[in-house]
């Protein structure tokens, strides 16, 4: 790996999957107000999830492979027509 390296202190950590018409109901880790902030800054756009790669959905093994090899930094995400 190249470059320099950098360090990250997190106070809280939440693993929340949310998908079109669902409601939030909780997390997995972190007290109320901890939550709440996470939510408000979800909400005016502060907090933004990472994201490796987008994969067409009929590119789903090619998404699988690349989840495999380690090489993602965010998430991947399986894009489909409406």
């Amino acid at each position: 790996m190249s470059g320099g390296s950098v360090m990250a202190r997190s106070t809280f950590s939440f693993s929340v999957r949310i998908s079109a018409g669902s409601k939030l109901v909780g997390s997995s880790m972190g007290n109320h107000a901890q939550f709440a902030r996470a939510l408000n800054w979800i909400r005016i756009g502060k907090a933004k999830a990472p994201v490796s790669r987008v994969f067409p959905f009929e590119e789903l093994p090619d998404a699988l492979r690349f989840l495999e090899s380690g090489d993602q930094t965010g998430n991947v995400v399986l894009a489909h027509d409406s």
